[in-house]
Formats: C-alpha cells, structure tokens, sequence
C-alpha cells in the first residue's frame, strides 16, 4: 500500500477506481468545494474517511503540500517486463536512476499526456513512488504501466533484442531532436539529474540524441527535456 496526497491525485485514484483503502482529510479542508467532491465521491464507492488535524495529516503524509487530503491505496497488480513486451506498445519510456521524486512524477505525467503506455525503472538507487512522485504525476500512475527491473541495463537489452529501437539522450555527442527520423517500436530513455544516461547505458543505444537551445546554461531539467522529446515523438507516431 502506498500514500497518495492531493486534491487532484487523490480524485484521479477515486476516477479510475484505484482501490482506495482510505482516505484523511483535515478538519480545516472540509469547507473546500473540491474535498467536498472527494468526500462524496468516497461515500458512492464506500471508501471510509477519517478527518484529522492538520499536524496529523502532515505526519501521516511524510511530506508537506497535502492540499488537505491524502489516501492510502493498495499497490497495482505488477506488470513484468515480459509481460509488457507482450502488449507490443510503439513508445515505451526508461528511467536511468532518477532521484528526485517531483522530477519522476513529473516525467510519468508527461508520458501519459503523449501516449506513452509503459515505463521501466530500476528497484535500486531510484527514488521510489512515494507520495510526492504520485501528486507530481497527477494521477499518470494510473494510466501507465510501471515495470521495475532488478537492473535497467539487462532490461533494455532484452526490449532491444525483442525489436525495439533504443534512443538515449546525450546533450553532448547527441544528434539534434528535429532532424531525429525515429523507428518504431521505441524506448526513450533518460538519465540521472547530475549524471545523465550511464555509460553502459549509452552504448545499448541505437541512436543519442539532445535538444538543440541558445541559451546560456548548459543543460534543461530531465522533466522538461522529456516533455520535449516526447511531444516530438508523438507527433512521429501519429504521422
């Protein structure tokens, strides 16, 4: 089970009929039309809420920026890496050890919006879905299907030998996004914040690629770079 907060989370897990084992609300929130509609919402799918002072939520939660609710949810059934080979998706998403849980979130809420249907990540030295992940991903959790794997290396070695083409990206030695001709099925894959795409990494793929700018600083956010590369790659797919 796991911790999801916010408004607009904690409706989205209500929606799409997550299994909500329960849900907190601070006493001082209750006037808020919008936790007005989770506390229905709740009471139509007979999911039991308790409300809580604002100290107890915030201890509850771990983190701050609870908006005034947060729900305890059971864990989706896993997916196996196999086993989402076997649905055949066109665009697929990996994760090369991020560590910021809002970067993460951010990213999976990204992938939904531009039709991405699975994403792989390492079990180690990744942040995990925590609760700031959830909020961050606005409820893109639900709609994906996350496959952790022992090692992101071995993984796309075998999306790979199963037919999909590997693109990392390089802000260095990457070719330039819009003159990128993309081949389907695909895996993007991104890296850490300070590290990027580990070497090992690098040499599974098929092509490197960065995002051409004329700025000053070096580099964009990973969240933002993937919003990027993804909006183009949707495009790709659709023509």
């Amino acid at each position: 089970m796991y911790i999801i907060k916010g408004k607009h989370a904690v409706s989205e897990a209500l929606k799409t009929g997550q299994h909500v084992d329960s849900i907190r609300i601070a006493n001082s929130a209750t006037h808020h039309p919008d936790i007005k509609a989770i506390m229905q919402s709740a009471r139509e799918r007979s999911v039991r809420v308790s409300l809580v002072t604002n100290a107890e939520l915030d201890k509850q939660a771990g983190e701050g920026n609870t908006q005034g609710v947060l729900a305890y949810v059971h864990t989706r059934k896993p997916i196996t890496l196999d086993q989402l080979i076997s649905h055949q998706h066109p665009l697929l998403l990996a994760v090369d050890h991020l560590e910021d849980p809002f970067n993460f979130g951010a990213i999976l809420r990204s992938a939904e919006l531009f039709g991405v249907k699975g994403v792989v990540f390492p079990k180690d030295r990744n942040t995990t879905l925590s609760a700031g992940v959830v909020k961050a991903s606005s409820g893109a959790i639900n709609y994906i299907d996350l496959v952790k794997v022992p090692n992101i290396g071995n993984a796309l070695d075998k999306l790979k030998s199963n037919g999909y083409w590997i693109v990392s990206t390089d802000v260095t030695y990457g070719e330039s996004l819009p003159t990128l001709q993309p081949n389907f099925p695909m895996v993007l894959v991104v890296g850490n914040e300070g590290r990027g795409v580990s070497m090992r990494v690098k040499k599974l793929a098929d092509q490197l690629l960065n995002i051409p700018t004329s700025g000053q600083l070096d580099s964009l956010n990973v969240s933002v770079a993937t919003g990027i590369i993804l909006y183009h790659l949707s495009l790709e797919l659709s023509k």
